[in-house]
């Protein structure tokens, strides 16, 4: 659903505000004064509601997609379980992408400055020692031959993470073939959980999901699986059925949810998937990033080889005369 103002008519509500306001009213501040104390632009928001806006509108007027997903919330729910569930699957976001980037930022740093040391060196410092005969190093060859593939590979990546985000109706199509790769399918099953965790208790139709997910845009892995999901129960299928057979999802989230549906402890099941996914994945991204630096080391180790030889040629050349 679309906005029905557009966002330059709406007056400028920063999340920093929004969490004063959703404390305020956790604490049973009454509406209309926790709009006074948390917005800089009260005066403006109040004559909106005083006009018949409806205060979702308002959200969804707002820029980014934090913003979007309140206004999305607030239209499927009451407002204060609206802001619970946009906290809550904020902290469950974070979480995921928090150990992501916690466990993987360092190894990632060292290996890109490792082949930045090795272009450097290719291209500046070893040419001025060897002129036309440093083409001519082995190492040093594989070095940028590998150092090259590396560069794709995270370019190849960061493309493939955008186009995900960005067209989740392309890449739904080839969904099967991406969510082989283990990381995303650990991330798109918590994500699926964390989503589970905060709206199934609420008894939310597959429709209401659905336009959750597609209007909020905050669920791009989810919203790839769900467009393949809706045609299937068009056809007939429920939704546990779909999920059930689906193998893009972690077979651990399938299992959860299967005694989640069975046993109505949906919430529970979802929240301990969440933690005990949490370990493996950390686990298995520390495995990953252990191996990354090794290499990256060996990277570096195998240039000081590159330099020395390098450095050893004049030599050799005299001894050969």
């Amino acid at each position: 659903m679309k906005p029905a103002f557009r966002r330059q008519k709406m007056p400028l509500i920063e999340q920093r505000e929004m969490e004063i306001f959703a404390l305020l009213l956790h604490d049973g501040i009454p509406f209309l004064d926790a709009v006074k104390m948390s917005f800089a632009r009260e005066e403006q928001i109040l004559r909106l509601l005083e006009s018949g806006v409806a205060f979702d509108r308002i959200i969804l007027g707002q820029k980014g997609r934090r913003m979007r997903q309140m206004g999305v919330l607030m239209q499927n729910f009451p407002l204060t379980s609206a802001l619970e569930f946009d906290e809550r699957l904020d902290a469950s976001r974070k979480s995921i992408y928090g150990t992501l980037v916690q466990k993987g930022s360092y190894p990632l740093f060292i290996m890109a400055f490792a082949t930045a040391l090795i272009w450097f060196f290719s291209f500046s410092i070893v040419p001025a020692l060897m002129n036309e005969s440093a083409q001519n190093i082995p190492l040093l060859a594989f070095l940028q031959t590998a150092s090259l593939l590396f560069w794709i590979f995270i370019a190849l990546m960061a493309i493939t993470a955008l186009w995900m985000i960005l067209l989740p109706r392309q890449a739904s199509r080839y969904s099967s073939a991406l969510f082989r790769m283990p990381i995303l399918r650990y991330l798109c099953s918590m994500e699926c959980a964390s989503l589970f965790e905060c709206t199934q208790t609420a008894g939310l139709s597959t429709k209401q999901l659905w336009t959750l997910i597609h209007d909020s845009k905050c669920f791009p892995f989810c919203e790839i699986l769900w467009r393949r999901w809706m045609k299937e129960m068009k056809g007939g299928f429920s939704l546990y059925q779909c999920i059930q057979k689906d193998e893009r999802l972690d077979p651990l989230f399938i299992r959860f949810f299967e005694i989640g549906a069975k046993g109505t402890r949906m919430q529970d099941m979802m929240k301990t998937y969440q933690k005990s996914s949490a370990l493996i994945f950390e686990k298995k991204l520390k495995t990953f990033t252990t191996i990354l630096l090794y290499i990256s080391y060996a990277f570096v180790g195998v240039l000081a080889l590159s330099v020395y030889q390098i450095m050893l040629e004049p030599l050799t050349m005299l001894e050969s005369m």
